[in-house]
């Protein structure tokens, strides 16, 4: 369930603040943490605003500083518990802005060039890529058709085991069944290629 703040947002012609009233642990959040965000949701539009340029971040913002509040203070509101919100949603929007709370703080860093450089390989990462999505999908079509036998061919192929081919199915090597086998599951393939 959302709380809406204002719940007649539209009629205003504000940005409404969204808040959830169970947090990221599915636990009910305090109502008087929700409640302290009334009085000062048009301070919170203004500095979320003001910090990442997007006004529409409010209820993020928002809702993450009201949920860890109430999951870290629960009923021990203090004194002025709008005055907390406000803050932490400050430094949440200040994170949103920065990337994160571990770039802002600056503890994120570059890897070295000596990684990079050890980590490197050879081969061309995005042809791999671009392989291994294509033979995933071509799996996914043959057992989408009803085909195990051509999700089999694929295996082997990928494997080096397409001398056993003809032993997996059941035919003898050089043989007429095996050519019958043989034309079958590469005329499967190649329409299975086609339909991609």
């Amino acid at each position: 369930m959302y709380i809406i703040i204002p719940p007649d947002h539209a009629e205003r012609g504000v940005v409404p603040i969204c808040i959830s009233d169970i947090d990221f642990e599915n636990r009910p959040v305090v109502p008087a943490w929700i409640e302290a965000v009334k009085p000062i949701a048009e301070p919170l539009r203004k500095m979320t605003r003001r910090i990442t340029r997007n006004v529409l971040h409010v209820s993020q913002v928002t809702e993450e500083a009201v949920h860890s509040l109430s999951a870290n203070n629960g009923e021990n509101l203090e004194q002025d518990p709008s005055a907390r919100v406000y803050i932490a949603a400050t430094w949440r929007a200040k994170d949103l802005k920065a990337g994160g709370r571990r770039s802002r703080l600056g503890l994120d860093c570059q890897l070295a060039d000596w990684v990079t450089e050890a980590l490197r390989e050879p081969r061309d990462f995005a042809k791999h890529l671009e392989q291994r999505d294509l033979v995933d999908r071509l799996r996914a079509k043959a057992t989408a058709n009803a085909r195990p036998d051509l999700a089999i061919l694929i295996n082997q192929y990928l494997s080096d085991a397409e001398d056993q081919i003809p032993q997996i199915f059941g035919v003898r090597p050089n043989s007429r069944e095996r050519n019958t086998l043989s034309q079958r599951l590469h005329r499967g393939m190649r329409r299975l290629v086609e339909s991609l």
